[in-house]
């Protein structure tokens, strides 16, 4: 509660690479998109009242994992 996370997801050809506050939890291979657009999705299961705040959204081209 009222902490700040930093969120990653590395797209490298088919495989999605997924970071928390700098930390690889892992990742998976997925062809199914091979171009499109990015964006957020927050959605809580258990809490009734939260609030989300992104400071900070970027892109960058040809990553290296």
């Amino acid at each position: 509660q009222n902490q700040t996370n930093r969120l990653g997801v590395m797209a490298v050809d088919d495989r999605l690479i997924l970071y928390v506050n700098g930390v690889k939890l892992g990742e998976v291979k997925d062809a199914s998109y091979p171009a499109g657009f990015f964006g957020t999705f927050v959605r809580s299961g258990t809490a009734k009242a939260y609030t989300v705040s992104i400071d900070q959204m970027r892109f960058w081209e040809n990553p290296t994992p």
